[in-house]
C-alpha cells in the first residue's frame, strides 16, 4: 500500500544538488548519503551551506538541480510523503510560547488526530517527556525554561511524530559548554531508545566527533571529506585539518 507507513530508519541519498540565491551558488552539486539509523553529523565554517542542505532535505527548500531520496523515492513525492515521517529540531527551538510543555508536544498528535483520544496522546507525551528528562516540567511555559530544557521539548516534540528521519540544526547553539554535552549525550542515547536516521547540522566539533557514526565535512557547498570520526580527525587534507584544528568554530549556520 503506498499510503503504509513504516516505523524503521531510512537511506537518505542526496544526489547532485545544486541551489542558488540570486547569483550567489550555495550548492555545488553536492552528494551525500546517510545510511539507516546512523546518526550522521555534517560539520563546516559558517557560510559553507550546512543548513541550506538540511532545509533541502526537509523540504522547505526546492533545488535548482539534483534531488533527495528517502529509500530510493524522491522525497518531494506523494508517496515519500505518505510512507515516512520526517522531523526537524530547529536551531531557535521553535516552541510555541503561549503553550505549555505538554501542549508544545501535544500538537501534532493533537492537530493530526493520529490517536484516537486524549488518553492516548497525554501518554504518549509523558513516555517522551520520561525519556527527555522533562517529568516535572509539563505545565511550564517556554519562557520558564532554560535554554537546554527548550532543546529537550523541541526534541521531544519531534520524536512523538514517530519520525523515520530526524534532522538537527545547531543543536547546541547559544547553551553553554555542559549543556551541550548533555543535549549531546541525548542525541547519542536516543540511538539505543528509537529505530531513526539523525543527521545533525553543526558547527560544534566536539559535538561531532562525540556522537556521530560518521562526519561529513563541507565547504562551499559541497562534501569534501566523509568517514568515521577517526578517519575525518586523521585526513590528509589541509581544509579539514585548518577547520579541525582551528581555535574557535564561529558561530551560526547557513
Amino acid at each position: 500500500m503506498s499510503g503504509e507507513k513504516h516505523d524503521h530508519a531510512v537511506r537518505v541519498q542526496v544526489e547532485r544538488l545544486r541551489k542558488s540565491f540570486g547569483r550567489v551558488e550555495v550548492l555545488h552539486g553536492l552528494d551525500l548519503t546517510a545510511e539507516r539509523g546512523e546518526i550522521l553529523c555534517v560539520i563546516g565554517p559558517s557560510g559553507c551551506g550546512k543548513s541550506v542542505l538540511l532545509r533541502h532535505i526537509i523540504g522547505l527548500e526546492t533545488p535548482d538541480d539534483g534531488k533527495v531520496l528517502i529509500e530510493g523515492l524522491d522525497a518531494t513525492s506523494n508517496e515519500a510523503k505518505e510512507r515516512y515521517r520526517m522531523a526537524m529540531v530547529f536551531q531557535s527551538s521553535a516552541l510555541f510560547n503561549s503553550m505549555t510543555v505538554i501542549e508544545n508536544v501535544a500538537l501534532y498528535l493533537r492537530e493530526n488526530r493520529v490517536l484516537k483520544n486524549e488518553g492516548q496522546i497525554l501518554m504518549t507525551v509523558a513516555k517522551q517527556l520520561v525519556l527527555l528528562g522533562l517529568t516535572g516540567s509539563e505545565h511550564k511555559l517556554p519562557s520558564e525554561l532554560s535554554g537546554g530544557m527548550k532543546k529537550r521539548v523541541a526534541i521531544a516534540r519531534a520524536l512523538v511524530t514517530n519520525p523515520n528521519l530526524i534532522l538537527y540544526d545547531e543543536p547546541t547553539a547559544e547553551l553553554d559548554p555542559l549543556m551541550a554535552i548533555n543535549i549531546g549525550g541525548i542525541i547519542r542515547d536516543l540511538k539505543k531508545q528509537v529505530d531513526v536516521t539523525t543527521i545533525v547540522v553543526t558547527h560544534d566539533r566536539e559535538l561531532a566527533f562525540g556522537i556521530a557514526d560518521r562526519v561529513a565535512m563541507m565547504r562551499e557547498g559541497v562534501i569534501v571529506e566523509i568517514g568515521t570520526p577517526e578517519q575525518v580527525r586523521a585526513s590528509a587534507n589541509p581544509v579539514v585539518q585548518e577547520f579541525i584544528n582551528a581555535k574557535h568554530n564561529g558561530t551560526g549556520a547557513q
